[in-house]
């Protein structure tokens, strides 16, 4: 059974909130893990610049607080250091695109696994699914590990929440594109089917002759 044909605003669908949120968390470690974003894909900007301003206030606050800064000095330079990446990284999309060379507004960043690593030349796509599916959250939640490991606790804390934020949010992206897949193939579907209901059992006339039989005329002068 086909789905119901719907109206989707946009061209990429997304569930409210939830995708929202779990971007702005994975965002925090993909401005590490990636490169070459496209400029919509850096959205919602308003709550990341919120999410950098509120650190660098806390960072400030820390700072100034004795015995703070002790605590969370890991935690402070790691998003002031995300907030600075995400910045470069949206000016490198607004350069790209007044130099008429940027990628899909919708591209997710090239991932340094893939320059790393050698990329099969059948599969290419679902290699690249892969390593932003399984690759990097692993390698987050390494880094978590070894931290936590060296005697930190907080950052490590974020990472791993981050981590399986950054999964969540390749899985939902991921199903979301199966779905509008399906829904592109259902329209062509119905719209085939409609075309043929439509000329099937109609009695179309053959086409009448268009020119008239020769007359025969008489001898000249009768």
């Amino acid at each position: 059974m086909r789905d119901t044909q719907v109206d989707q605003s946009g061209q990429f669908a997304r569930i409210p909130i939830l995708s929202t949120a779990l971007h702005c968390v994975a965002m925090t470690v993909l401005v590490f893990l990636r490169s070459s974003f496209g400029y919509l894909y850096l959205r919602p900007r308003s709550l990341l610049f919120g999410m950098g301003w509120a650190v660098a206030l806390f960072s400030v606050y820390a700072w100034l607080e004795p015995g703070m800064w002790t605590r969370y000095r890991a935690v402070c330079v790691y998003g002031l250091t995300a907030f600075a990446l995400y910045c470069f990284h949206l000016g490198h999309s607004v350069w790209q695109q007044t130099q008429r060379k940027a990628v899909n507004d919708q591209h997710s960043g090239t991932s340094h696994l893939l320059r790393l690593l050698p990329t099969p030349d059948e599969g290419k796509a679902r290699f690249e699914f892969m390593v932003h599916l399984w690759g990097e959250p692993i390698l987050v939640l390494a880094l978590a590990t070894v931290l936590r490991v060296f005697g930190f606790f907080r950052l490590p804390t974020w990472l791993t929440v981050a981590a399986f934020c950054l999964f969540a949010s390749e899985l939902t992206n991921y199903w979301l594109t199966l779905r509008r897949e399906k829904r592109q193939t259902d329209m062509m579907e119905e719209a085939a089917e409609k075309g043929d209901a439509g000329t099937e059992g109609m009695d179309i006339p053959a086409p009448k002759a268009t020119r008239k039989p020769p007359r025969k005329r008489g001898p000249s002068g009768s």
